[in-house]
């Protein structure tokens, strides 16, 4: 346990560390359209639960699979995805950007008729993935003129985030179909964050004496390295619908409930700070005149620390040093989801998607709270000729966790997001090949330093997918 003097040590020394963290890990768990999924539903932005008469059944809605005209086998993938995330005016004047990038989202699935059973009875299953990270940042940023001695951060990430699913359908009558499902799901996150920072020390407080004067300006020296490692298991429930009340009308809609099997949080948190004069000699007692108030008092009655320690506490709710945390969520947010699709045409299709996300209880890490959470889509699939289907959507993409308050710190940031996609696809005999492109732009609010100060964040997500089909 560490003395008194050192816990105000270590109050103070905080005042002077550089970027900070206010989360404890890198994953995006509080995001849930990051990736569209799906091979026709990407093109059309997510909008599918009153389609979803393919493998993507499982994804969207597991009771349209009894209204597809065939067997088919469908797969997506990620060719490339760029992320970042800009946070205004945080390295004194400048801005500090956070930029990802990888390969690995990804989607595969089958739709299977099972004519025996008539009725439009079909069952598929599906793999995927709609979230994943791939990190490595090395930054270092020296602005002398804004404050910032030397500030140096490296972090990598690998995050990923699978579902293993399979469910069966069937048809009532001509116009209405349920399906159900289960999705097994599995989430997995290693980060290793590494930053020192390096500030000079002005405080009203301190009077050096003469000779500690001629050694140069007060400066702080200050490392952290943190470790995080998350895995989540749960068992996913899916119960769909699909009534058509006319012969171009759609409406589908889902619930899924995941329950947590299994999950843990391991953290590995060290923290050193070192007082020091631009000679590189440690910060004495005697260096400190007797003129000095507050702290500096007391440091100079003392005794200065310089010794490694570990933080009294990284983020609201985490404890000191290395440990495990066996329920740092409360559950897994359920979702309620309605779909509506016209087809107004053989050529033409307009659909839209609207979701309500459900949080759960607040587990034992406070900084992972979600609030409930809505997302709308809508899209169009357009046939210029037979063989060439052209897609747009529009979609949000908004933050599960708490909005930033002022005069609070260490809260988790808040940003959502709205993109769009473009796909086009060449289908002949059976296979459809297609091609798209999704965008997002966020826009929110941060508190990327370890005080109250909030930062306005902008941030861009990119990525272009590839998709396939085979109808049977």
């Amino acid at each position: 346990m560490f003395s008194s003097l050192n816990q105000r040590f270590v109050a103070f020394s905080l005042l002077f560390c550089g970027v900070g963290l206010s989360a404890p890990a890198q994953a995006d768990f509080f995001h849930f359209n990051n990736f569209i999924i799906g091979d026709r539903a990407v093109g059309m932005g997510g909008a599918y639960t009153a389609v979803a008469d393919d493998a993507s059944a499982m994804v969207y809605n597991p009771a349209g699979m009894a209204f597809a005209q065939s067997s088919s086998f469908s797969g997506s993938a990620s060719v490339r995805y760029v992320r970042n995330i800009t946070y205004k005016d945080t390295i004194g004047e400048d801005d500090f950007v956070e930029r990802s990038a990888g390969l690995v989202p990804s989607f595969f699935g089958s739709l299977q008729q099972i004519p025996a059973l008539g009725n439009g009875a079909a069952w598929g299953f599906a793999i995927y993935s709609p979230d994943g990270d791939s990190k490595s940042q090395d930054d270092r940023i020296v602005k002398p003129d804004q404050g910032v001695t030397n500030f140096h951060r490296a972090i990598i990430t690998q995050a990923s985030t699978d579902y293993y699913g399979a469910g069966l359908a069937m048809r009532l009558n001509s116009r209405l179909a349920l399906g159900a499902g289960a999705n097994i799901l599995s989430i997995s996150e290693l980060t290793q964050d590494y930053q020192d920072t390096t500030n000079p020390v002005n405080s009203a407080d301190l009077v050096l004496t003469t000779e500690a004067q001629a050694k140069g300006q007060l400066f702080q020296d200050s490392v952290q390295n943190r470790r995080f490692e998350y895995d989540i298991l749960a068992v996913e429930p899916i119960f769909g619908l699909q009534y058509a009340p006319f012969d171009s009308f759609v409406v589908g809609l889902t619930y899924r409930h995941p329950i947590i099997l299994n999950q843990s949080l391991k953290i590995v948190l060290d923290d050193s700070t070192q007082l020091r004069f631009g000679n590189y000699t440690p910060l004495s007692s005697s260096d400190i005149a007797a003129e000095s108030t507050g702290v500096w008092a007391s440091f100079r009655e003392n005794g200065v620390s310089n010794a490694k320690r570990t933080p009294t506490s990284a983020s609201p709710g985490l404890a000191k040093g290395e440990f495990e945390v066996e329920e740092p969520f409360g559950g897994w947010p359920s979702e309620l989801r309605l779909g509506m699709a016209w087809f107004a045409s053989s050529r033409f299709l307009m659909t839209s998607d609207f979701s309500y996300r459900i949080a759960p209880a607040v587990g034992d890490v406070a900084i992972l709270e979600m609030n409930d959470t809505w997302n709308a889509s809508a899209g169009i699939e357009y046939y210029v000729i037979p063989s060439l289907p052209l897609r747009l959507g529009l979609f949000t993409n908004n933050d599960a966790r708490p909005e930033i308050e002022s005069g609070k710190a260490g809260q988790a940031d808040h940003i959502d997001f709205y993109g769009a996609t473009l796909m086009a696809a060449w289908a002949s005999g059976g296979v459809q090949i297609g091609a798209a492109g999704v965008g997002q732009y966020g826009i929110g609010k941060a508190q990327k330093l370890g005080n109250s100060a909030v930062q306005e964040v902008e941030a861009d997500f990119y990525s272009f997918v590839i998709s396939t089909a085979y109808t049977l």
